[in-house]
């Protein structure tokens, strides 16, 4: 299905919404391997039936059920997919991409996450919060897919337990193209590496 164009898309599945996406996808489906460590990576798997769009305007904000959009301001309004999950004590997580199944969809307008600012012409009154959706010129003026990264991940304590948030990012937009880049699946693969061996090192 790759290049297919919106249109033939829409009518290929039905989409109520004239969208060339899936008419009802379904939530993202994490695998997970159960045991993993210092020398022991974590297998992680991401199946997706679909996306679903919002139509906004002249645009679309891609959706995925169960998951929030990056809601970064100015940038394409896309959903991503993240879970997270006990970390490793001692270890620091690093992730890479070891398989995807892919296809593109063209010929599609997404528009940027609003920008939210809050405006008072009296300091004694509450501020208006302001909603507006403007193009981000580094991401909408520039070539090439955003997000950039397929995966990535974050570490962070809670009180004495180490956490682990894995996030994939099933949908990219490409604004000079105007082309959605989708993964139905993703296999990563998530090593902890000990967190002091470089200790003791000249």
């Amino acid at each position: 299905m790759t290049g297919l164009s919106i249109f033939a898309a829409a009518a290929a599945f039905g989409a109520e919404s004239g969208f060339a996406g899936f008419a009802v996808p379904a939530p993202p489906v994490w695998t997970l391997s159960p045991d993993y460590g210092v020398g022991h990576p974590l297998q992680v798997t991401v199946t997706l039936s679909g996306f679903g769009a919002a139509k906004v305007g002249e645009g679309y904000a891609l959706t995925i059920p169960d998951q929030v959009r990056t809601g970064t301001p100015g940038a394409p309004d896309i959903a991503f997919v993240a879970k997270t999950i006990p970390g490793v004590s001692g270890g620091r997580a690093t992730v890479r991409v070891k398989e995807v199944t892919s296809q593109d969809f063209t010929n599609v307008v997404v528009i940027p996450s609003e920008t939210i600012t809050y405006i008072s012409a009296d300091g004694e009154k509450p501020p208006v919060e302001k909603r507006e959706r403007t193009q981000s010129q580094a991401i909408y003026g520039s070539g090439g897919f955003w997000p950039v990264d397929v995966a990535a991940v974050q570490e962070a304590w809670m009180g004495t337990q180490k956490l682990l948030r894995i996030e994939c990012h099933p949908l990219k937009y490409d604004p000079s193209l105007q082309k959605i880049h989708f993964c139905s699946m993703l296999s990563v693969e998530v090593v902890f590496e000990p967190e002091n061996r470089n200790l003791g090192a000249e």
